[in-house]
């Protein structure tokens, strides 16, 4: 199942421009409707990556209009693939941190959370500092070729 949902965001990717026009009610409203049939039992997890292209589509659709939640929304969009690559990171040294230092059991949720913001942060500015840099870089690099 993990390669059709890889090809779900593929082909949300790919269509995305030609799918513009629909909007992201639509394809949103389409989506949360599948995801809810899968988890009544009766869709079964062949819907999922159906259920994710619409997801994908419709958040992809949502217009930037210069709101802190849509601001915050794009940067966290930019710097997805920095999450997914730095997540396991900051989980491994978390869980180092905390093997060495004996923490309460009420700090559990707080050291959850602070990973998240943590490993949020660290993405944004790997987005930022990084991944913009070389994707500017490298487009400058083709359109001279």
């Amino acid at each position: 199942m993990y390669h059709a949902e890889f090809i779900a965001g593929i082909l949300a990717f790919l269509l995305r421009p030609k799918l513009q026009w629909v909007g992201s009610i639509i394809p949103l409203l389409t989506g949360c409707t599948l995801l809810s049939y899968l988890t009544t039992g009766y869709g079964g997890r062949a819907l999922f990556p159906a259920a994710l292209f619409f997801l994908i589509i419709g958040f992809a659709n949502i217009r930037s209009g210069g709101g802190i939640i849509t601001a915050t929304a794009e940067k966290l969009g930019n710097a997805s693939y920095s999450i997914y690559l730095l997540h396991p990171l900051v989980i491994v040294g978390t869980k180092v941190l905390t093997a060495l230092i004996a923490f309460p059991i009420w700090c559990q949720e707080p050291i959850r959370w602070s990973c998240m913001a943590f490993t949020l942060a660290l993405s944004v500015c790997s987005w930022r500092f990084f991944e913009k840099p070389t994707i500017s870089f490298s487009n400058y690099f083709t359109a001279r070729v």
